[in-house]
């Protein structure tokens, strides 16, 4: 049964240029994660190899930091020679990054053929440079739509499934009010994807949550302006599930490119952090509740670069972004990865909040 919900927002700003020498947190002990705030119940059997900043955390970075943000370093990132790259989504795995991307060359009206997503494994080697590992086409997403043959090739935004260590993608048409079809992919190996259930929508972005114990997906259709909830057995079904009939408005303009799962509160309300590109480029702290009810928390603007690189403004919440929590000698950071343009203009922006989260801990 899909389940309907609505959402609650929170978001972020600026930059300086900056130097911060930072390492990853150690795996936590469920004493440690406890002293930080999460609950014990937010652990779960699969390591992403680093600490997520808690609830708490982020919204105390919201609120009383203005959600700044300091620029530590940018990194060119590859071509690949016959692909154009137009970033989607991503997440941070150890040390490793996985990139969802489409092929830009498949928006030429002569190359329709060519519209693919794939997916780069990607890591910043000892040469301080961005290695790719390696690249995966995602092949095998057209079916038959009343007679004629469709295809869902644009991937959107990805999440980790906490408990399997599974990313979980959706690849969809280009355009509103279509499909989309999901994919359960193998975060050790990203040429290891299983094509999951297709609905009738297109779904932009996903967040892997838990809510009543169970381990659910929310997730957002064009341009966010409705929701819905699967279950873990809804997504593994086959063939076709039909959810528009389901969908639940969002009351706020929010339009969520990348959603990662922070946690839950007490009263089991689900948090995830996104990227927005409207109405304002801005990093969203979501809230959303078991009874649908709406809360507004904050807001702030999401940091620019532009013109001293030649290749004019763009927001950094335009496009994928991951992030951790990161230890420095005086505390605890938040440190964003961003890739906001395409193709030859592509870089890894990295990004730390202006101040100390938190120093109460010291993890061994």
């Amino acid at each position: 049964m899909i389940k309907k919900l609505l959402v609650v927002f929170v978001v972020s700003q600026s930059f300086f240029q900056s130097s911060v020498q930072a390492q990853p947190l150690e795996k936590l002990s469920p004493e440690e994660r406890s002293a930080l705030g999460y609950s014990v119940e937010d652990k779960t059997s699969f390591d992403l190899g680093y600490s997520v900043p808690s609830i708490e955390e982020l919204t105390h970075w919201l609120s009383e930091q203005n959600g700044k943000l300091k620029l530590v370093k940018s990194y060119d990132y590859p071509e690949v020679e016959g692909f154009e790259l137009h970033p989607q989504g991503m997440v941070k795995l150890g040390n490793d990054f996985i990139l969802s991307s489409v092929d830009t060359r498949g928006k030429k009206k002569s190359n329709k053929d060519l519209e693919v997503g794939f997916l780069q494994r990607f890591t910043i080697n000892a040469d301080n440079e961005i290695e790719l590992i390696k690249q995966q086409q995602i092949n095998g997403l057209k079916f038959d739509y009343e007679g004629q043959e469709m295809s869902d090739h644009h991937p959107g935004g990805l999440d980790v499934d906490r408990e399997t260590g599974d990313l979980i993608a959706s690849v969809a048409q280009y355009k509103a009010n279509s499909s989309s079809t999901f994919l359960i992919i193998n975060s050790e190996d990203i040429s290891d994807y299983e094509v999951a259930v297709r609905v009738d929508d297109h779904i932009g972005t996903i967040v892997c949550a838990k809510q009543g114990g169970e381990s659910c997906r929310v997730v957002f259709n064009w341009d966010s302006k409705q929701a819905y909830k699967l279950s873990s057995a809804e997504l593994r079904q086959s063939g076709m599930l039909k959810i528009s009939s389901n969908a639940r408005d969002i009351a706020r303009p929010w339009a969520f490119q990348d959603c990662k799962y922070i946690g839950n509160d007490e009263e089991d309300s689900v948090y995830a952090l996104c990227s927005a590109t409207k109405p304002d480029y801005s990093i969203v702290l979501m809230k959303y509740t078991v009874g649908g009810d709406v809360v507004e928390v904050n807001s702030a603007i999401a940091p620019t670069v532009g013109g001293f690189l030649g290749i004019g403004a763009k927001s950094m919440a335009q496009n994928p972004m991951a992030f951790e929590k990161v230890k420095t000698d005086s505390g605890y950071k938040i440190r964003f990865y961003f890739i906001p343009h395409n193709h030859t203009d592509a870089r890894l922006y990295i990004y730390d909040t202006d101040e100390v989260i938190t120093n109460e801990l010291s993890p061994k």
